[in-house]
């Protein structure tokens, strides 16, 4: 090969490798934070209100779930718990969501606001009025969340 050629100086080359890095991080930095996850299908965040309560008519306790999902995407809840206990998604009785019953899910449009019934009867959970119970529901994404509630007597 000729004298004549020239290369880019070292200063140039780690310039160019440094904004390539910094460049990098950015994405990853984002994609992480969820700003671009909202581009790809959007984030559920699910919240438990704290107006959720258990009330006991005779026998028969029954959960009322408000639940609130101000996120950029849809929630399809998978699992549903009190007190530890599974409950099936069968036991719901009233849902202002979209409930399969074919999936055993119930899907949480995004940004929207409602009641979940479900009936405790039949479980391995002795409810009392006056105590506090942990309700927990997993989402399909693998995301548990929690509130505790408080049980009443009708």
């Amino acid at each position: 090969m000729g004298e004549n050629m020239k290369a880019i100086s070292p200063v140039i080359s780690t310039v160019i490798i440094v904004a390539i890095a910094i460049a990098i991080s950015i994405g990853v930095a984002l994609w992480v934070t969820g700003v671009v996850g909202s581009l790809t299908g959007g984030r559920e965040n699910l919240m438990i209100m704290p107006d959720s309560n258990i009330t006991i008519s005779g026998t028969t306790p029954t959960l009322y779930l408000h639940i609130k999902n101000s996120g950029s995407g849809d929630a399809v809840i998978i699992s549903l718990k009190v007190a530890r206990v599974s409950v099936p998604l069968s036991n719901v009785k009233k849902s202002d969501f979209k409930v399969d019953n074919n999936t055993n899910t119930i899907t949480v449009k995004a940004g929207s606001e409602g009641w979940i019934v479900v009936t405790l009867k039949n479980l391995n959970i002795d409810i009392k009025a006056g105590n506090v119970y942990t309700v927990s529901i997993m989402t399909d994404k693998g995301i548990t969340y929690q509130q505790e509630v408080q049980a009443y007597s009708s």
